[in-house]
């Protein structure tokens, strides 16, 4: 027999508490998590009316109680939160001064400093944004990652520092609203493709007793120098270019930094929650080529035009460049190739035939590297496509499940056209081709 609830917990239960690491009411007013001078168990400030109302360790809000995330004290004290909220100054002087703090620290060009900064900004909304954007840090320094990790851990929203991150960790710190700055480059290509996959609203995971839930959050992660992830839906900083004279980053600069940073973040996300939940993401001219992201960092800074005119440019020209590379990845054209035969007569396509279409295709795109049967096989293999042996070779069996993994590439990579009569052609870009030249 389940025993009865005691009295602390029947007022607790009819009082209707709610554990929070945020809230954003329709009037207006918010709940925010604020640090502590242990920096364990966080207390929870109550804004209202552009104002700071207080700070206690709970709330009673429209006759609930609410009360942080009831978490092992590590998880609090490793994550840093801001101790208080500071207007410091407009918007365009706190752009401004992340921007200079990335680039002196972190010596890399102002371009990719204010990139950094925008992708910050969106981790300040990441709890009302469709879908956050994640920030892939390659080059070959770690030490260089590690730097900018902790400056973004001293300006971003929530933030936790990590590696050895799993499927469990995702599912643990969701709750949290954290943004998740991981140090993993050897990721799994599982895991990763589970941090894209899952990052929309709306997506839930399978939890343990039967539960769901979504793992939405913004990711700053450290791929060194992993190839797959160019490919990915993401933000691409290089620091292969950053300086190497540059300022010391100890702990009391970090301790400095965030004091000043944390609470102006705060203000800014608090000033403009309103107006970010209401932005349909609407593209300027500047960000009308980008796909989705510009529109993001617009939303979240504002529309600041002076920030816009240093991360636009450049975020223009990683999307040529992703482009660029995809003309020539194997990959999209695989499914260029193999695209005629599936909608044909055909049963089954040999793998050697498969590797003289894509390099001929590659090489009439200025490619020079030519794939070996081999190489093509183990890239199926990767793309979790089913290949079958016969006597004169390997051969790739063009059934239903195929047909399924080929028409979600040619989405992703967005290539070929509609075929008429073919249902898995539907969600396809219309009738227009989405080929290359």
């Amino acid at each position: 027999m389940k025993a009865a609830p005691s009295r602390k917990n029947r007022t607790a239960e009819n009082a209707g508490v709610v554990e929070t690491s945020g809230e954003f009411f329709a009037d207006n007013s918010a709940i925010e998590p604020v640090c502590t001078k242990t920096g364990s168990q966080p207390q929870l400030l109550f804004w209202r009316d552009g104002r700071r109302v207080g700070i206690a360790p709970q709330i009673r809000r429209k006759g609930k109680i609410f009360v942080p995330f009831d978490v092992h004290p590590t998880v609090w004290k490793a994550m840093t939160l801001p101790n208080g909220v500071t207007n410091r100054g407009s918007s365009r002087k706190l752009f401004a001064q992340t921007t200079d703090l990335i680039e002196e620290y972190v010596g890399i060009p102002t371009a990719d400093a204010a990139i950094a900064t925008a992708w910050n900004a969106s981790t300040h909304f990441a709890d009302i944004l469709p879908s956050p954007p994640s920030l892939l840090i390659s080059g070959f320094d770690m030490h260089s990652a590690m730097i900018l990790l902790k400056l973004l851990s001293c300006t971003a929203r929530h933030p936790l520092i990590l590696t050895e991150v799993d499927r469990n960790a995702l599912r643990l710190l969701a709750s949290l609203q954290a943004t998740l700055l991981i140090n993993q480059p050897q990721m799994s290509r599982r895991l990763r493709a589970l941090c894209f996959s899952s990052n929309y609203r709306g997506i839930v995971l399978p939890a343990p007793q039967g539960a769901v839930l979504g793992i939405v959050s913004c990711k700053a992660i450290f791929v060194g120098m992993e190839p797959g992830w160019l490919y990915e839906r993401g933000v691409p900083l290089n620091l292969e270019c950053s300086r190497s004279n540059r300022p010391p980053l100890n702990a009391a600069t970090c301790v400095r930094i965030r004091n000043h940073f944390q609470p102006w973040w705060l203000s800014h996300r608090l000033r403009n929650l309103r107006s970010v939940r209401q932005s349909r993401y609407t593209t300027s001219n500047l960000a009308s080529a980008m796909s989705g992201l510009g529109s993001i960092f617009q939303s979240c800074t504002g529309n600041d035009a002076d920030l816009e005119q240093q991360w636009a440019p450049r975020l223009q020209l990683l999307e040529q460049n992703a482009v660029a590379r995809q003309c020539w990845d194997p990959r999209g054209a695989f499914v260029e190739v193999v695209w005629p035969p599936l909608h044909g007569e055909e049963k089954e396509i040999g793998v050697s035939v498969l590797t003289e279409g894509i390099n001929d295709l590659l090489s009439s795109r200025g490619e020079i590297r030519r794939y070996t049967p081999e190489e093509i096989g183990r890239l199926l293999q990767g793309l979790e496509f089913a290949t079958a042996k016969r006597n004169f070779g390997m051969v790739l069996v063009l059934d239903r499940a195929t047909s399924l993994r080929i028409h979600e590439l040619a989405r992703k990579f967005k290539v070929c056209q509609k075929v008429a009569g073919c249902p898995d052609c539907a969600e396809l870009p219309g009738d227009e081709s989405a080929g290359r030249e």
